[in-house]
Parts: structure tokens; sequence; C-alpha cells
């Protein structure tokens, strides 16, 4: 499921959210985990993955955003987790 019916996700809210899991949470290699969400930077630095139970969301190379998920409401929730996580930041 693509997530451009409702909120899209920013490249920049994504960073932003990965950087306060990564500072925040709990490191095992290179995943993070922060409460309910867990992120993942790749071998080469060049892609992140946010997720949680029911979302899978990465920011690839030149801010490419692809979000997947079966549900809009677990979407909704996901992009509630990343927008509180932002707030609690700045």
């Amino acid at each position: 499921m693509d997530n451009s019916d409702d909120h899209k996700l920013t490249a920049k809210e994504l960073l932003q959210a990965f950087n306060e899991i990564q500072s925040r949470g709990k490191q095992e290699a290179d995943t993070y985990t922060l409460g309910q969400l867990t992120g993942v930077v790749s071998h080469d630095g060049y892609t992140v993955t946010i997720k949680d139970e029911m979302v899978d969301a990465t920011v690839g190379f030149h801010n490419t955003v692809n979000v997947n998920t079966n549900s809009k409401q677990a979407l909704n929730q996901f992009i509630e987790k990343i927008t509180s996580l932002n707030a609690a930041a700045s």
C-alpha cells in the first residue's frame, strides 16, 4: 500500500526521526530501537529504514521515500509515531 492518500512522509521527517532513534535508542549492530520504532542504516550509509510491527519506511539515495504496509490504519499510526518523536525532539 502506498502512502499517497493521506499525509505523505517526507525524507526530512523520516531522517529526523531516524536521528532521534539513533541517538536515544538502544543499538545492536546497525539497528537502533526506541520504543516501538526500529531504525536500520545500510552498510554504505545511503539507506535508512524505520519500521514498526506493521509499516516499513525507507529513505534511499537522493532522498527517495518508499513506505510499505497493508493497512491504512497502521500507516496512520506509524505517521503519528514519527510525528510525535519529531515533536519531542524539537
